[in-house]
Formats: C-alpha cells, structure tokens, sequence
C-alpha cells in the first residue's frame, strides 16, 4: 500500500520477497480478498478492498498508538485529562496562571476549564461531568470529597463619591439607610451576611438581587445601591466608579475544592488539588498588599 511493489516493501519491512509475497498470499486466502492485482515488474495496484481494509487497519494501529501512550504517561506519572469548573471570581484571576503552570509541568495533560454558580458546580461534579469543582462552599457533602482553602474576610462595596467612604471601616449599622443588592439565598456566603446583619440587629432595605458577587459589583458601580463581596472579586473590580472598605464584624468566604469521593485515587487530581491550595494561600496572602497599591493608583492617577 505504501511502496507500490513486493521488492520495496521487502525491503522497508527488512524481509525477503518471497516472505512478502507469501504474507499477502495468506491474507487473501484467510479473508477471502482480492487485495491486490499483480503487475509486470513486480509491482502491485491495491483494489478498493485493500484500500478500506488499509484504512481500518491504519485506524486501529493508531488506537494502539494512543494506548500505549496513555500507559507510558501513567507509568510516568503524566498526562491525562482534568475537567475543572470554577467561580467566576477565580476563573478569571488565580486560575489562567495557575493552570498554565501546571499544564507547562504537565505536557501531555489537558485541563479543560468552565466557570459558574457554585450550586451549579456542585451538580456537575456529583453528576460527574466535571472533575474539580472550586467554590465558596464549606458544607460537607455524602458524594463529594471537600477540600478546605485559605479563608478570607469579605468587604463592602460603595460606589465612588458616596458619603459613606469617609469612614475605613463599616458596620451593619451604616447599612441601614441604604438600598441593598443582595446575593441569591441558596448560598452560605448569602447567609453569612444575612447573619451579619441580624447579629447586629439590622434591617437592610433590599434593593436588586445579583446572581453573582461579580455583578453585584457592576450593580454597584451602576448606582443600584451598596453590596458585600469577597475580596478576590473586589480585586478584579477594582476600578473608577467603585470602592471597598472593611467590615467591623467579620464575615469570613470560606472557598473549597470538591470532587467526587471514588476519585481519591487518581493521582494527577490529587496533585492538582494540593498545588492549587498553595497557589491560593499565596495568592489571597498578598491581596492586600495588591489592592492597597492598586488604591494607591487610583486616587494618584
């Protein structure tokens, strides 16, 4: 198929003619064939059934191929396929460089990447249609196995000019007259300012409801009222039009990374896992340093 002739293919094959034409004589008469029409010369012209039955057994070799490959990535510890779903807020902040790393480590391994909810997350990983799931979620779970991050402290957003960023640090109190955009009920991160405020005695005055801390943000920015984030998000939203203070009363986000409890032996997630909580401890250990400059840019510019 590849030389045209039984001479040259003896040759590529490092066998004698004989041995060739022999082979493709027991081929024939084992699948009842017509593979090739003899030529003078010694040349042969393959027939259509020799070309499908080439293109089947190329096809096959090449899953051969790819086997023998996969089991040389798992004899080496490499390679392999990884479907991580993330928050927005760290899909578009600690996730590119940190995926970048570990796939530059890891040649062979594809780590395909989604953003959502965090309930939606949850689903997918107990579903299975994703591996790793990263979210603001510290509950424990029957399925899924939970990893716990750095936790970190929430903030309020204002929106620039209001009278309330004359103060550096706001309390439930300082809530009170103003239109709230709350985050969706079903989360603990909704619940942990919602206890906030009932700690301290507060009713809020609801305004617009945000599906995300990320639009919450927008919302903001937009004059829709005053929000509380956590602070990975207010370091992307860091701009003109918006500001942070901290909360007096801690509300501390607590992120976690999930994935199904059957999956504890797969070695490439368990080393995704651990390198992601010391890329996030580092990264959320010098977020306020990043923010205090990015501020500092800001109101000098």
């Amino acid at each position: 198929m590849l030389t045209g002739g039984v001479n040259s293919a003896a040759q590529m094959l490092r066998l004698t003619q004989p041995a060739v034409s022999r082979q493709i004589r027991d081929l024939e008469d084992s699948t009842g064939l017509t593979l090739f029409l003899r030529k003078r010369g010694g040349t042969l012209r393959p027939t259509a059934d020799a070309a499908k039955l080439f293109k089947e057994v190329e096809r096959h070799y090449h899953g051969l191929d790819q086997i023998a490959q996969a089991v040389r990535n798992m004899s080496n510890r490499r390679g392999g396929r990884l479907r991580v779903a993330s928050m927005p807020s760290l899909y578009l902040s600690i996730l590119p460089d940190f995926i970048g790393a570990f796939t530059g480590a890891r040649p062979e391994t594809d780590v395909p990447l989604m953003a959502t909810s965090s309930d939606a997350i949850i689903e997918w990983v107990e579903r299975g249609q994703v591996d790793v799931g990263l979210v603001d979620w510290p509950f424990s779970h029957p399925n899924l196995k939970r990893v716990p991050l750095a936790g970190i402290d929430a903030l309020a957003v204002l929106p620039e000019g209001h009278h309330l960023l004359q103060k550096d640090v706001l309390g439930a109190a300082d809530f009170a007259d103003e239109d709230f955009i709350s985050l969706p009920r079903a989360t603990q991160f909704r619940y942990e300012i919602d206890r906030f405020f009932q700690s301290a005695g507060v009713e809020r005055r609801f305004g617009r409801e945000a599906h995300l801390s990320m639009a919450a943000c927008s919302m903001v920015g937009a004059g829709h009222g005053l929000s509380i984030v956590d602070p990975i998000t207010a370091a992307i939203y860091w701009n003109e039009g918006i500001e942070f203070r901290l909360l007096r009363d801690v509300i501390r986000v607590e992120f976690s990374v999930v994935y199904l409890q059957k999956a504890e032996d797969n070695v490439l997630l368990k080393e995704f896992v651990s390198e992601f909580q010391n890329a996030f401890r580092s990264y959320t250990s010098e977020l306020p340093s990043r923010m205090e400059r990015r501020s500092w840019m800001l109101r000098s510019g």
